[in-house]
């Protein structure tokens, strides 16, 4: 739009916002004018100022929760990927998979053709810090929909059907700690002094199955609650139509520990690496690849512990490396001498370590192959992991343990 001039100016007087205000959409009348009869000018600008917007929230979730029975934007964060909330694998991709189908095109037309209510409940259960409230905002992040976030104890009946009606056509609502709430059975809940219903202060269970799916519920709409105590919960609010699906979060196994590990201290980037070295890998790259990987290794900033867990992924990747190292020997690519003994050497280390020939009640103590490798002017490391505190039983870390 260079070289155009736009005058912009506000209305005049005091600006009045819409009563209906769920946080950024406030609305004021802003008064644009231009020279000339065509309005492309106005459009090129209007463009501009959606292109912009659509900048800031790319890749961001936008947070609402309800303030004073309207829904206010409170956070705008950057969408988490699904790969760091550490929970059981195949439920995480199992549930995942549910909530991406469900608001796809075609499920929306399928609900529609066969008059069926297009709405998904979801009752996540398990104890605290399972990771259920960030699996909730992680899959909002993914699916590129916002999340509202409803605190029960400030609502009524009326209200929280007010919400529900604001909502737009997808997003995720998260109702977290549903047990409690306050929210009783329905005798514990009706109202017994002759008011309106919906009058008293709190949602009654009629209330909330109301707003879940009555006639006036919004469509569209994924439904999350979380609770610690499944037991608690009325078999009214979790039954199928209003929870299609119920899913339990455990505790950390083995397998979810591992991943926590790496995830925390930095080895995500050489596991990913490790697994892009097969015997088809260039000369030239796996030359690129080795001396980050000996990098890894050595660097001085990462802790003693940390070093082990590469040097065991090292030892895992052991014969790939080997397979390499004997191609480039046959094309004559390195001296026939070089890197002879690593395969001998490093499997005795590795063996003497598994029948617990190690000194007992001492330090760490570390055996490792150092070789040249490939012809670089960095060498590769091998060595076994075992327990470095002191006192303690020595032990070795099998490397084909799925605990490894």
């Amino acid at each position: 739009m260079a070289g155009n001039i736009l005058f912009i100016a506000p209305s005049k007087g005091i600006i009045s916002f819409l009563e209906a205000d769920i946080g950024f959409r406030k609305e004021e009348e802003i008064s644009i004018t231009s020279f000339g009869r065509s309005s492309e000018l106005l459009r090129q600008f209007l463009e501009e100022c959606r292109d912009e917007y659509l900048k800031q929230i790319q890749k961001k979730t936008t947070i609402f929760e309800n303030r004073n029975d309207r829904w206010k934007k409170v956070a705008t964060r950057t969408i988490r990927p699904l790969s760091t909330v550490i929970v059981n694998e195949k439920q995480k991709q199992h549930l995942f998979e549910d909530v991406k189908t469900f608001i796809a095109p075609d499920t929306r037309r399928w609900f529609v053709e066969r008059n069926i209510p297009y709405r998904r409940g979801y009752l996540l259960y398990g104890p605290p810090g399972t990771g259920k409230s960030s699996f909730s905002f992680s899959v909002a992040g993914e699916l590129g929909i916002d999340i509202y976030i409803v605190n029960i104890p400030d609502v009524n009946d009326q209200s929280l059907k007010d919400l529900f009606s604001e909502l737009p056509q997808q997003c995720v609502v998260l109702l977290e700690d549903i047990d409690a709430a306050g929210i009783g059975r329905p005798s514990d809940n009706d109202d017994s002094d002759g008011g309106l219903p919906g009058s008293r202060k709190g949602v009654t269970m009629s209330g909330l199955l109301n707003t879940l799916d009555g006639v006036a519920s919004q469509e569209g709409r994924v439904v999350i609650m979380t609770t610690n105590h499944i037991d608690n919960l009325d078999e009214a609010l979790i039954r199928p139509g209003r929870v299609d699906r119920k899913v339990e979060f455990q505790f950390a196994d083995a397998d979810m520990i591992s991943q926590l590990f790496r995830c925390i201290h930095g080895f995500q980037s050489w596991m990913a690496l490790e697994m892009t070295i097969d015997e088809s890998t260039s000369i030239s790259n796996a030359m690129v690849k080795l001396r980050v990987i000996d990098e890894m290794t050595t660097d001085g900033g990462r802790l003693p512990w940390q070093k082990r867990l590469a040097y065991l992924q090292l030892y895992r990747s052991l014969q790939i490396l080997e397979r390499i190292v004997e191609r480039m020997r046959r094309r004559g690519q390195i001296n026939s001498g070089r890197g002879q003994g690593n395969k001998t050497h490093v499997r005795q280390i590795y063996s003497d370590a598994l029948q617990g020939k190690t000194e007992n009640h001492v330090r760490l103590q570390k055996r490792i192959a150092k070789r040249h490798f490939l012809g670089l002017r960095n060498s590769l490391f091998l060595a076994v992991a075992y327990s470095d505190y002191a006192g303690t039983r020595m032990y070795a870390v099998n490397p084909t343990s799925k605990e490894c």
